[in-house]
Order: C-alpha cells, then sequence, then structure tokens
C-alpha cells in the first residue's frame, strides 16, 4: 500500500499514513485535529522535517555487542556508525547514508544518482 503524508493545522509536523490508492482522503482527523494531505512532500520524497534521520531495518543489528562490532568497524573507516534503541541503523543524512553502505559494502537501493548501487 502507498504512504501517503499530512500536514497538520499549524505546519510544523507531519505524519504519514498508508491506505489502499482508492482510499486516501485529502484531509483525516489526527490527535484531535484536522490534518491536511501534503502532496507536495509526497511528489518529492518527503519533507525536509521528516526524511532525516532515516532509520534502517535490513541494516540493523539487534544484540549490543554486534552494535559495538559495527561501531569499531565503522570507526577504522572513518564512518559514525549508529543504532536506535530498537536495533535500527541510523543514518543522519543522504551523505552520511551514502558513507556507511561504502564503509560497509553495502548496496543502497533506495539511492539514486551517486549513491551506492551495484547493478
Amino acid at each position: 500500500m502507498p504512504v501517503y503524508c499530512f500536514i497538520s493545522p499549524d505546519g510544523t509536523k507531519t505524519t504519514e499514513k498508508f491506505f489502499p490508492i482508492s482510499k486516501a482522503p485529502d484531509h483525516l482527523m489526527f490527535q484531535g485535529e484536522r490534518w491536511e494531505r501534503n502532496w507536495a512532500a509526497e511528489m518529492h520524497g518527503g519533507t525536509k522535517s521528516s526524511t532525516w534521520p532515516q532509520y534502517s531495518n535490513a541494516m540493523g543489528v539487534s544484540l549490543a555487542e554486534d552494535q559495538s562490532k559495527y561501531r569499531q568497524y565503522g570507526k577504522s573507516k572513518g564512518v559514525d556508525i549508529k543504532f536506535d534503541r530498537r536495533g535500527r541503523m541510523v543514518f543522519d543524512s543522504k551523505g552520511h547514508r551514502k558513507q556507511v553502505c561504502e564503509a560497509l559494502g553495502a548496496t543502497d537501493k533506495d539511492g539514486g544518482y551517486g549513491d551506492p548501487f551495484s547493478g
């Protein structure tokens, strides 16, 4: 199902919700307020405030000792590798995601021009 973006009445917060294509509303009630659909965010891949940081389940590591090994390896390559409390890898920016992928020899299948990709 596609993800649709909605913006708060004061324009300071965004949220994303899943809907079938034919069921996506122009607005929804969220946190007791009417949130409008944010078409601009959907067309441009998200808003600046909601794009970063990004979290990767695929590159996540569940055990704290394994996370420590990744952090040490990243440090040896000059890259700051971070995890959230769920074990998901955290990327602060597009450049940071690229550095981490290159250091680990990973492919960024969500990337664009200039991002690590083997194919």
